[in-house]
C-alpha cells in the first residue's frame, strides 16, 4: 500500500452493531489502533469496565455523557461537546442522562512503553506549494 496515499474508510466498511443497552457502534479496525463511533441513547447506562493494555480516548461530539469512575468512592462528572476523556486504566462507565442521543468518537490503541510525546510533537513535515508541484512533475 502506498503510505503517501490517504485511505478513506467508508461508513459501509465499518463493523456495525447495536448493543443490548441500545448503544449503536461502528467499529473501524486498523492494524495498530481502532476508532469507533458510538450513539448512546437517552437513558442508557453502559457496563462498568476497564482496559488492561488498551489506551482509550473518548471525544464527545454531541450531547453530554456522565462519566463515573472509582477512586475511594464513585466519582461522577459530566463531559460535554468538544471535551476529551483519557481513561487510563480506570474502572469506569458512561451513561446518557439527557433526553437526546449523545455521540462520541473513541480511539483505542495499545500504548507504547516509552513516552512518545517528542515524536508526536515533532513528526510533522511541512511542504511548500513549490515542493508539492515538484512531486507532481516527477
Amino acid at each position: 500500500m502506498n503510505k503517501r496515499k490517504p485511505k478513506i474508510v467508508k461508513q459501509n466498511e465499518a463493523l456495525s452493531l447495536k448493543k443490548e443497552n441500545g448503544t449503536e457502534v461502528d467499529y473501524f479496525l486498523f492494524d495498530k489502533f481502532e476508532v469507533h463511533t458510538n450513539i448512546i441513547p437517552a437513558g442508557c447506562v453502559q457496563d462498568w469496565h476497564s482496559h488492561q493494555a488498551i489506551e482509550e480516548i473518548i471525544v464527545v461530539n454531541e450531547g453530554t455523557l456522565l462519566l463515573e469512575w472509582f477512586e475511594n468512592t464513585i466519582v461522577k462528572e459530566n463531559v460535554g461537546i468538544g471535551e476529551i476523556i483519557r481513561m487510563n486504566n480506570s474502572i469506569h462507565r458512561l451513561s446518557n442522562q439527557g433526553s437526546l442521543d449523545a455521540k462520541c468518537l473513541i480511539f483505542r490503541f495499545v500504548s507504547p512503553a516509552d513516552s512518545q510525546s517528542d515524536i508526536i510533537k515533532n513528526d510533522k513535515k511541512v511542504y511548500s506549494d513549490e515542493e508539492v508541484q515538484g512531486f507532481l512533475s516527477k
